[in-house]
């Protein structure tokens, strides 16, 4: 089936017009091709499944059924990009302006961010305890606490490969017990960053703790769920991936909670 816009329709005469969404042709319909119930018409601007046959008059759409919705809000939805233009190259990230195809046929831009993955984790210890580390952040020009994370170095074998490397440089601990729990960008607007996020647990200090990076400067800290919860009410976690690991980890305790009472 294809998929098209009705872009003419006359009850009167019982005929109109579908663009098809492919090569942006208009294509004749009849009412009699419209296998849907009841009184056989067409409003501008309906989505239209249909199929193409040969008329009298060349090409002409049969079998014409309205869009399900699911296929109406992606078609109806989707930006078709023009053209990108970069306008900077950096280390972490890359900035681009495109021009992009609105649903409705305007142009728009879109100052799009291209950003390295990440990954960050939920680390908890036998005392049911939070990692958390505490840093300067340039960009919001206050400190912040937040879960160890990090890019995902070319280095790296895998995302959980990274995260591991990361609690090393930011807690100095190794994990023998880890589970990915979520896959999600952080800020799709106008990035493409993608952020890998595990728990784990079983912790161990580890004596030869691997180097920070030259420019990072951090502590780190252990934090209960209630001093977590107080801290966010008081609008001291400020970081998005860290409010959602908190939520998270809340989430699998009430579950566990849930599970330990049916037994």
């Amino acid at each position: 089936m294809r998929l098209g816009t009705v872009k003419q329709f006359d009850d009167g005469s019982s005929y109109g017009f579908i663009e098809d969404d492919k090569n942006h042709k208009s294509y004749f319909v009849f009412y009699k091709a419209i296998k849907e119930e009841g009184y056989k018409t067409l409003k501008v601007g309906d989505r239209v499944k249909y199929q193409l046959a040969q008329g009298k008059n060349g090409l002409q759409c049969v079998n014409v059924y309205l869009a399900e919705k699911e296929t109406r809000d992606l078609v109806d939805l989707k930006e078709k990009e023009i053209s990108s233009q970069q306008i900077f190259q950096g280390r972490i990230l890359d900035l681009s302006v495109r021009t992009i195809k609105l649903p409705n046929g305007e142009t728009a831009t879109r100052e799009i961010i291209k950003h390295r993955p990440a990954s960050g984790v939920i680390a908890i210890n036998d005392e049911q305890k939070m990692l958390l580390v505490k840093q300067w952040r340039e960009a919001i020009k206050q400190i912040t606490l937040e879960i160890p994370a990090g890019l995902i170095d070319p280095t790296d074998a895998s995302p959980l490969d990274a995260m591991k490397r990361e609690l090393n440089e930011e807690g100095g601990y190794k994990a023998d017990y880890w589970e990915k729990v979520s896959e999600f960008y952080s800020s799709p607007g106008f990035c493409d960053e993608k952020m890998y996020l595990f728990y784990c647990d079983t912790l161990t200090k580890l004596t030869d703790k691997r180097s920070l990076d030259e420019d990072e400067f951090l502590t780190a800290d252990w934090y209960s769920l209630d001093e977590l919860k107080n801290l966010l009410s008081e609008r001291k976690i400020v970081d998005a991936k860290t409010i959602y690991a908190i939520t998270v980890w809340e989430n699998m305790l009430l579950r566990n909670a849930q599970s330990e009472n049916k037994e």
